[in-house]
């Protein structure tokens, strides 16, 4: 249950950076010396903080809480079996030396997803349409070669993705026709089209502030490029017409990181000490205070009125109300290295499309093209061959089965690439109505419960045949 804050321990370790960069090469960090205010710690042995020479940070001096000698153990990630489905809501954590860690919304370490590349850093992430992940790894032993790979939708190495790369990958970014833009903050600096396949298509150079196209995501017009370039702004960069634009926003929180476009234009990105929401009209809104010491990575929930960040240091990961601004809930995220990347299933993007919803009676009748095999209702998880059960039950007489057909059809909807921003608080309603029951749970339609149910299942109905999506792309 999402019922507490994560509070690291006290104990704190001193990192005093000695950061000198090296004129004429792409290396952005010539050197690293760390002093660690810490007796009687470990780290492991041949991989440390002071051994680290390249990162996907700006220079500076951080401060780090600590909770234990665990902590400082940066290699030896556990690296579980790879057969846990994707689940819409489950977060991905990219922990460095090649592993990205698979959590439940709860925070409950479901399996581990190895790279193969060794790289110090796993960076972007971002899913296909048949909910394959693509994911970036550099720095450490590939700093010079930047790295792309892909995982099937059980956590399953493919294989590479794409090729050409410069010195480092970082960002993943996907079109509403599937095409893949990779971000390069070193090297060429070149932000890389590939289509769905990794065929390479075409380079783009937007400008550059302190680094490269760092971190990008593509807005609804299918054209303007948001990304952030470690420094104090949001820039643009038009992919249609080859265009610099006008940055979109400054401020004087930087380096500024991980950036995501809601899908109704407002802007989130990760500052470094904050983080910040942007109107459309590129007007700070909103200011986040960040408990860690560096918000670095960031990424929306499903449910369009959260979104989740984690400390590049400690690995906490965090989430976040987007209108109040609290912290809902938080988790650790240990052993790491760096906590650079994060991924949501189901995440809403606003260059992905605004898919229109299908029906529950499309989702019953076409299991092949379902984007994700398990889904959680209330807080029970049920396989692809129960939800079909549920999807197939007439339902006649029990609430619960009205509701969860529509909440299925819902859930799928929103994983497929759907706005979930009309039926945000009906699906939060709908789960809270199905906690503490497993399907089918016999609640008559003219209960009270079962009256609660019948109107949230309406809503949903509404939403799964269009009629909340004006706008959307069949």
């Amino acid at each position: 249950m999402k019922n507490s804050l994560f509070n690291p321990a006290k104990l704190r370790a001193r990192l005093t950076k000695a950061l000198p960069v090296r004129a004429g090469t792409a290396f952005r960090i010539a050197s690293v010396a760390v002093t660690l205010a810490l007796a009687g710690f470990a780290l492991s042995a041949g991989r440390n903080l002071a051994d680290s020479t390249k990162q996907g940070i700006a220079p500076g001096t951080y401060s780090i809480n600590i909770t234990s000698p665990a902590n400082l153990k940066l290699a030896n990630q556990p690296d579980a079996p790879t057969v846990a489905p994707y689940t819409v809501g489950d977060v991905f954590v990219g922990v460095g030396m090649g592993f990205i860690k698979h959590f439940s919304p709860a925070g409950v370490l479901l399996d581990t997803l190895n790279t193969g590349t060794g790289c110090g850093e796993d960076l972007g992430m971002a899913f296909k349409s048949t909910n394959h992940l693509i994911a970036t790894a550099a720095f450490g032993v590939c700093f010079g070669a930047g790295q792309v790979v892909e995982f099937d939708d059980m956590g399953n190495l493919i294989g590479p993705f794409g090729s050409g790369y410069s010195d480092s990958t970082e960002s993943v970014v996907f079109d509403a026709s599937g095409n893949v833009y990779v971000g390069q903050p070193d090297g060429t600096m070149a932000l890389k089209k590939f289509d769905s396949t990794g065929t390479f298509l075409t380079d783009f150079f937007p400008a550059p502030q302190s680094r490269g196209t760092d971190w990008n995501d593509l807005a609804a017009d299918q054209c303007t490029m948001f990304y952030t370039s470690e420094g104090d702004a949001i820039k643009r960069f038009d992919v249609c017409t080859n265009t610099q634009l006008a940055d979109f926003a400054s401020s004087a929180a930087f380096p500024k990181y991980a950036l995501r476009i809601r899908s109704n234009g407002e802007v989130l990105v990760a500052a470094t000490s904050v983080l910040e929401r942007y109107s459309a009209a590129g007007v700070l809104m909103q200011t986040y205070a960040f408990p860690g010491t560096l918000s670095f990575a960031m990424n929306l929930d499903p449910d369009g009125v959260h979104f989740w960040t984690a400390d590049y240091f400690t690995g906490t990961v965090y989430e976040y109300d987007i209108t109040t601004g609290a912290i809902v809930f938080s988790f650790p995220s240990l052993p790491f290295t760096r906590a650079s990347g994060l991924a949501i299933v189901g995440e809403p993007t606003a260059g992905g499309g605004n898919r229109c919803p299908l029906t529950q009676g499309y989702w019953k009748t076409h299991p092949d093209v379902w984007p994700v095999t398990s889904l959680t209702l209330g807080t029970v998880v049920y396989n692809q061959a129960q939800l079909l059960s549920i999807l197939n039950n007439s339902g006649k007489g029990d609430a619960s089965i009205i509701l969860a057909k529509q909440l299925i059809a819902a859930k799928l909807n929103i994983a497929n690439g759907s706005d979930p921003t009309p039926i945000a608080a009906t699906i939060a309603t709908a789960d809270g109505l199905l906690d503490g029951c497993v399907l089918p749970c016999n609640v008559k339609p003219s209960s009270t419960l079962g009256g609660q149910m019948t109107a949230a299942a309406d809503i949903l109905n509404q939403y799964n045949n269009g009629l909340l999506t004006p706008n959307c792309t069949p």
